[in-house]
């Protein structure tokens, strides 16, 4: 069960890492089900010593296994979510620092924050991409082996977490009214590879490459229509 539980949030990562700034439904929902599954699975009450002494199939998996696991996974959800201010994934991040107890390891409180603060990157203006160096960037600032106080260095250096901001891009679209040269919330009509959809302005555009066209659509605006150079 350990490894099948270590082998799950391997995977949760690297989804994390190729999905990173997409907020790809599919991505997002498997994440979500993982991460939920590792937050209420049962624990074990042995001592760690006597579980790697004494090992049996009845036990459950070991606080310190689950912990982890769960960490990576809720860093995961929010490389996938970064910028987007996602209320549903912002609420399972959240649920998971009310079942946090005096017990609690100090590296779950900084991979679950640092998952809430991809969610909300730049303030929502921010997002992740995912070229080579961007995510090995990711990888090292969520590199699976997190501290167990504030000066723990042992495994990991602390300072590399802030790599993420390499990875990090300015992809929110806003319209500036010419007179003003004030941002202005307008509707606009997107078109992408999937197809077209209509928004709200100011948005945040996750996957620049797709993008087709935008169109204008106000009553008070004349309808500019800008369209990608092929």
């Amino acid at each position: 069960e350990q490894t099948k539980a270590n082998l799950d949030a391997g995977a949760c990562l690297a989804i994390g890492l190729r999905f990173a700034g997409t907020a790809d439904p599919a991505a997002q929902r498997l994440l979500t089900k993982k991460l939920k599954a590792f937050r209420d699975i049962s624990r074990a009450d042995y001592h760690p010593a006597l579980m790697a002494s004494l090992p049996m199939r009845s036990m459950d998996l070991d606080r310190s296994t689950l912990e982890t696991c769960q960490s990576v996974t809720a860093v995961a959800l929010g490389m996938v979510m970064a910028g987007t201010g996602d209320l549903n994934a912002l609420r399972v991040l959240r649920s998971l620092r009310k079942r946090a107890d005096l017990d609690t390891n100090y590296g779950v409180h900084m991979a679950t924050h640092m998952a809430i603060g991809f969610l909300f990157l730049g303030g929502g203006r921010f997002t992740f991409a995912t070229d080579p160096l961007s995510t090995a960037c990711l990888l090292m600032a969520a590199f699976p082996r997190f501290p167990t106080s504030l000066t723990d260095n042992r495994c990991h250096l602390q300072a590399f977490r802030h790599l993420y901001v390499i990875a990090a891009r300015h992809r929110c679209v806003e319209a500036v009214e010419v007179d003003t040269r004030q941002p202005v919330d307008v509707r606009v009509a997107l078109e992408t590879g999937r197809g077209l959809e209509v928004a709200m302005l100011p948005r945040l555009l996750l996957a620049s490459g797709d993008m087709r066209s935008i169109a204008l659509q106000s009553e008070r605006y004349w309808p500019v229509t800008i369209q990608q150079v092929a």
